[in-house]
């Protein structure tokens, strides 16, 4: 969990290569900007918006905001989690249907 911090470009590496990681953000304030380096966008990143990527592939930050309280919660997927549920050995690039099947 981040509470009301600038986030430098980086990478996260809490996750699995390869498997999306999500970003959560809320709070009071009125405006951000989610910036992914190697993709070149800046994204808008407004209270209750969720992003689903790479976070140990792709550089990401979050700069100034302005006024008002951010939250950010981080999850990430682990391969211990999936093994739990069987899933675990088949490797690879996560794919939406992966998340799908787990909910089954």
């Amino acid at each position: 969990m981040i509470a009301n911090r600038i986030s430098k470009d980086h990478r996260d590496y809490g996750g699995e290569p390869g498997w999306y990681d999500f970003l959560l953000t809320l709070g009071s304030y009125s405006q951000a900007t989610l910036k992914l380096e190697e993709l070149g966008v800046e994204l808008m990143y407004k209270p209750g918006t969720s992003v689903a990527f790479c976070a140990n592939v792709f550089r990401h930050g979050v700069g100034e905001w302005g006024e008002g309280d951010r939250l950010c919660y981080s999850f990430f997927n682990k391969s211990v989690v999936l093994d739990r549920f069987g899933k675990g050995d088949e490797g690879g690039w996560m794919k939406v249907s992966d998340l799908i099947n787990l909910s089954r």
